[in-house]
């Protein structure tokens, strides 16, 4: 991905807890807080238990004194304490996942809606997106796993000391029953991470086909081509490529994990048999020997706690540093904003190419011209002559590859990285059709004036859209949408339509329209052009269209060929000079005079 920041990427451990530390905030501190009351809870318990059942053993149960009777009690008070932080720190733990995982998709959201729309045409970047996506889970367990193992290492430091006081010579051994279990975890968690990671563009086209099937606008073309079957048999065939690679993962983590149980267990075995020898030779206490060993499976069980979430921690760290980096790209990236700036007197193309990331020719080639204020100019070509890809860049969505687009004489590409400019208003041929009320699918137009109800209505008034809109169950309060209760769906035309009532709500002095009619009946066409005529009165007019007999009345024709601009002029001097304009005109003018006649569009 070309947009990057200064990011020194850390050990996946050090990633988790950063994460989960920034994520969590004061929760975070107040679990690990609450996790440590709980642990050093035990560690007391364990040293006054043993010094009770001490006193006891050596001198009997008539020695039952009042001292004894106190730590007693205090062991109980304490037991209270520990299972009071243990239940609080459960509780407040689940506040730290929820903001861990809104942490992390909200990041991965950041960035998608700040990058430079540019980056949409990079394979890298939708890899890297797709990646956060599918390892969001990633971020739950890393949640989970970091207090856990902070916690447990706490404790077992704890258990530890405690351990040092009753036999210093048990620490080492006991300790050493973890390592077996650290070892196996490193190693499967660096074959798992192999594996996901390179599985993220087979991952992205399984997902592409569920969205086909799943899709409620998918679905009539997904049944007339009767496509189910074989678009199942693509998902299965790579779905099964994954699950064969898991098989082998799988098995070798197992292998690995039996291998790990079972040198841990033998350590573990060897201290018990060293408490037993360390008894019979006197150096420890038969009284403390049943402390001793209560100690040892306490640290052992903290020590192998330990190891299993540093474990996931390392594991999924080293997805989490994926959230991070993307998190501190957000941090660099300016959030969305119009730019305002006064209506152009003129717009120059300056020696105009451009090519998209992943292609190796140029969309756009060497393509000058000049816009003034108040023109109404059409641009018109065969499919993949370049027509949208300017449209994008006039509108300052993308930067040129090479030279220069001028508004009033200063850069595009200055005022704005992505877009967003105050007097420019786009509809494209994929416009959005979003689950809000209507009257919030046109004011979305213009969001610093969403709730200007009088707006919303003048612009629908002007789009045509008010006749069908008022027929809704709740007017323009009706959701837009049949995925939403009390929701309803429109036709392609009266979706057009809100579009256009969408750019005319935005009020702009420069419209780029992108084939507007190309839903619209004839007498909606017709109604939609004299709107257009109308805007035009100090506004400038892009048109992108196929149909010739819209555009012929345009001030100014520039046409496309193959990204170049081959052709500039009014219908009438166009149709003169009898080239490639003229050509498709006359082809779809005959179509309309007779049906068997191919339009040339």
């Amino acid at each position: 991905m070309n947009a990057t920041v200064s990011h020194t990427r850390k050990g996946p451990t050090a990633a988790s807890i950063d994460l989960v530390m920034r994520a969590g905030g004061g929760a975070f501190f107040g679990v690990v807080a609450l996790f440590a009351l709980s642990s050093a809870g035990l560690v007391i318990e364990l040293l006054i238990g043993n010094a009770t059942l001490g006193q006891l053993i050596d001198h009997g149960s008539t020695h039952f004194t009042s001292r004894t009777s106190v730590m007693l009690g205090s062991v109980v008070v304490i037991a209270g304490l520990v299972a009071f932080a243990t239940a609080a720190a459960s509780g407040l733990h689940k506040l730290v996942i929820e903001r861990t995982v809104r942490f992390c998709s909200e990041s991965r959201l950041k960035v998608a809606s700040r990058i430079s729309l540019l980056e949409f045409e990079n394979p890298e970047f939708h890899d890297r997106l797709e990646r956060a996506r599918r390892n969001e889970m990633s971020s739950l367990t890393v949640a989970m796993a970091v207090p856990q193992m902070l916690s447990a290492a706490i404790g077992g430091l704890g258990i530890l000391l405690g351990l040092v006081f009753v036999s210093p010579w048990l620490v080492p051994i006991t300790l050493l029953s973890a390592l077996p279990l650290w070892l196996v975890g490193r190693a499967n968690t660096d074959e798992m991470y192999s594996f996901s990671f390179g599985n993220a563009p087979h991952d992205r086209q399984r997902g592409h086909i569920e969205d086909i099937i799943i899709k409620r606008e998918n679905a009539p073309e997904v049944r007339s081509f009767r496509l189910a079957g074989y678009l199942q048999g693509r998902w299965g065939c790579l779905y099964d490529e994954r699950l064969n690679e898991v098989e082998g993962v799988v098995r070798r983590y197992t292998r690995r994990s039996a291998i790990g149980a079972v040198a841990s267990t033998a350590v573990l075995l060897g201290v018990f048999a060293l408490v037993i020898v360390l008894v019979e030779g006197g150096s420890l206490r038969a009284s403390t020997a049943p402390a001793a060993l209560i100690a040892v499976l306490l640290l052992s069980n903290r020590a192998q706690s330990s190891v299993t979430s540093l474990t996931q921690a390392n594991e999924h760290g080293r997805y989490v540093g994926d959230f991070l980096e993307l998190a501190d790209l957000a941090g660099t990236l300016p959030e969305p904003q119009t730019i305002h700036v006064e209506p152009f007197t003129e717009l120059a193309a300056e020696h105009v190419s451009f090519r998209y990331p992943a292609a190796d020719n140029l969309a756009l080639d060497d393509v000058s011209f000049r816009l003034r204020r108040g023109e109404v100019v059409a641009i018109v070509g065969h499919n993949g002559s370049g027509k949208t890809t300017l449209a994008k860049l006039m509108a300052g969505l993308y930067p040129p590859t090479s030279g220069v687009i001028r508004w009033d004489g200063r850069p595009l590409a200055d005022l704005t990285p992505d877009g967003g400019l105050s007097e420019v208003g786009v509809v494209f041929q994929e416009f959005g059709r979003y689950w809000f009320s209507a009257a919030d699918n046109i004011a979305v137009g213009s969001i610093d004036r969403i709730g200007d109800e009088e707006g919303v209505r003048r612009a629908a008034d002007r789009a045509g859209v008010t006749e069908f809109v008022t027929d809704l169950s709740q007017g323009f309060d009706t959701p837009l949408g049949v995925e939403v209760e009390g929701g309803t769906d429109l036709s392609g035309g009266q979706w057009q339509r809100i579009a256009i009532a969408r750019v005319l709500f935005r009020n702009a002095s420069f419209l780029i329209l992108d084939e507007p009619t190309a839903a619209l009946d004839a007498e909606a066409e017709a109604a939609l052009f004299e709107t257009i005529a109308d805007l035009a009165a100090g506004r400038t007019v892009v048109l992108i269209s196929h149909r010739f007999s819209t555009v012929r009345s345009a001030d100014r024709i520039l046409v496309m060929h193959r990204g170049r601009l081959v052709e500039a002029g009014t219908h009438g001097e166009l149709m003169a000079v009898g080239g490639r304009y003229a050509r498709m005109y006359s082809v779809q003018a005959r179509a309309y005079a007779d049906p068997h006649v191919a339009t040339g569009g």
